[in-house]
């Protein structure tokens, strides 16, 4: 029998169930959802909330979301979540490669990842102006997130043409549209309209506000609020400080560690760049410290210190070595650049500081991580400070954090009579602190102020909660087995073998885990910071 030309059969299947197959592609769409979905995207279900960037689980929204992209390809918003996933691994190429899909299916959000990414020069070179092009679209179309970041970038003159007027606009719709997403109940809109009363930005400067904002995010979940508000509690219990953010430029050269040991100003000029973060108090000079980091690039740890420091009423400076360099990261192929091009960063970057009316040029410290924490290492040679220092201008105080110490140069010994402080994981295996420890130990023999902190069961990067949990990473290159030490010629031999060091080397060697310690963070933030106030005699 047939009704209207329908089998009897066909008919009755039209109220079916969905297919085992539906469940199944449902069900991977919803785990996507739950666990990378955008709390500004409006193509996500009613309920779910949505997840803030700082408490995204890459690896299972990554599993989750790829088996979904799989499974549903018509779906832009997994693309894009996919994308948000890939982005905080650091799998940035994927993360374009995402965004691009989903921008290209008219996802209205993934112009903003794609900014970002474009903006930072991750997974791909730098362009500012497209950048700029992506967040207006966005902006355009209603994403209170790209309006702020458009505003930034009108204020700031960054990819086009610098514009106050336009940035006071978009300051202020950005404020509108994230006060409309904050009454939803979402965490990542609390905190950044927090920031945004916080700098004024669009709105009446309120600190009080901010704080509030960023207790509700805390409470609603946001780690990263959370996170604030412990820095701050530790760093300056009365309030939150206030700071106005700036890019500065720095002219410098890339030299090879013979030219840099040597004295040699022969290297290839290159100009970088950096984020100069002044916490607004009065107009009297501020105390300021050099963030140079490690071999992956600029990670959460720098600008989570930033925070520590900015709440105390320090000026941070943040100089990205790579990008200007046209590298990304060097932790697989550590010889793409010279262990000491980022000593010469870090003069070049006291003598930018040194100049500016907001610091003080006697209050400047200076702060590396890993292959980083090689800089405050060394530049407290009066031999690097005669040859590539600025005669009046010196740092007051050296911080590495879990810095190689494997490597003996000349007249290591003779270190300026400032303050050198070194934190290090006591289970650190790709920068083992037993090197560090001999160093010190002669550096206290000649009368140094220097002093080393570990911490137990500590591993690298304990400061950086990206790496939690733990991560093995494989491809990771490290010296951590070899001796080095400097020849006459300024060539860095490896002691073993007397020959010039190469990672071709027998002692040369990959893969260490890598992982976030709570109890070494807390006790370092305390620690660094009451050794700052001592420093910068600050009350």
């Amino acid at each position: 029998m047939r009704i209207a030309g329908l089998s009897i059969l066909a008919l009755a299947c039209l109220f079916c169930a969905p297919t085992r197959a539906q469940t199944d592609t449902n069900r991977l769409i919803a785990e996507c959802d739950r666990l990378a979905a955008s709390t500004f995207d409006d193509e996500r279900p009613r309920s779910v909330p949505g997840v803030p960037t700082s408490a995204l689980d890459a690896r299972s929204a990554m599993a989750a979301c790829l088996a979904a992209v799989k499974a549903a390809p018509a779906e832009r918003r997994l693309s894009f979540q996919l994308g948000r996933a890939y982005a905080v691994a650091r799998q940035y190429e994927q993360a374009r490669a995402s965004y691009q899909s989903a921008q290209a299916r008219g996802h209205v959000l993934a112009p903003v990842g794609l900014a970002i990414l474009l903006q930072a020069g991750l997974g791909g070179p730098r362009d500012l102006p497209l950048a700029r092009q992506l967040y207006e679209k966005a902006a355009a179309a209603g994403v209170p997130v790209a309006m702020r970041s458009l505003a930034v970038m009108y204020e700031s003159g960054a990819g086009g043409a610098r514009d106050p007027a336009q940035a006071r606009r978009w300051f202020e719709q950005a404020a509108r549209g994230l006060e409309q997403v904050a009454a939803t109940g979402s965490s990542e809109a609390l905190f950044l309209l927090a920031e945004m009363y916080e700098g004024g930005q669009g709105v009446p400067k309120d600190s009080a506000r901010a704080r509030r904002l960023l207790e509700e995010a805390a409470q609603r979940g946001h780690p990263e609020a959370a996170r604030r508000l412990q820095n701050a509690g530790a760093a300056a219990p009365s309030a939150m400080q206030e700071a106005r953010s700036e890019v500065l430029q720095i002219s410098t050269r890339t030299l090879t560690d013979r030219q840099f040991l040597t004295g040699a100003k022969d290297g290839a000029a290159v100009t970088i760049s950096g984020e100069l973060r002044i916490p607004k108090s009065g107009d009297r000079r501020l105390p300021a410290i050099v963030l140079l980091h490690g071999s992956g690039g600029i990670a959460r740890n720098v600008r989570d210190w930033a925070d520590v420091f900015n709440a105390m009423g320090i000026a941070t400076f943040a100089p990205d070595s790579f990008t200007g360099r046209g590298l990304r990261s060097v932790a697989s192929n550590q010889a793409a650049l010279g262990r000491l091009v980022q000593v010469f960063d870090a003069f070049r970057a006291l003598e930018v500081l040194a100049r500016n009316p907001r610091i003080d040029p006697a209050r400047i410290a200076v702060m590396g991580w890993s292959r980083g924490g090689m800089a405050p290492l060394y530049a407290s040679f009066r031999r690097f400070q005669k040859m590539h220092g600025t005669p009046g201008a010196a740092f007051a105080a050296y911080i590495p954090f879990y810095a190689p110490c494997n490597m003996r140069l000349r007249e290591e010994e003779d270190v300026v009579d400032k303050p050198i402080r070194i934190f290090h994981g006591a289970a650190d295996d790709l920068a083992p602190v037993a090197p560090c420890r001999a160093y010190v130990e002669r550096l206290r023999k000649a009368g140094k102020d220097v002093q080393l902190t570990e911490y137990a069961g500590a591993r690298h990067l304990f400061d950086d909660v990206d790496f939690q949990p733990p991560r093995y990473v494989a491809q990771i290159q490290t010296s951590r087995h070899c001796r080095l030490e400097e020849a006459a010629d300024g060539v860095i031999v490896n002691s073993e073998t007397h020959r010039p060091f190469s990672y071709q080397d027998a002692c040369a060697d990959r893969g260490s885990t890598l992982s976030y310690n709570d109890a070494a963070y807390k006790a370092s933030i305390q620690a660094v910071t009451q050794f700052m106030r001592a420093t910068f005699r600050l009350h």
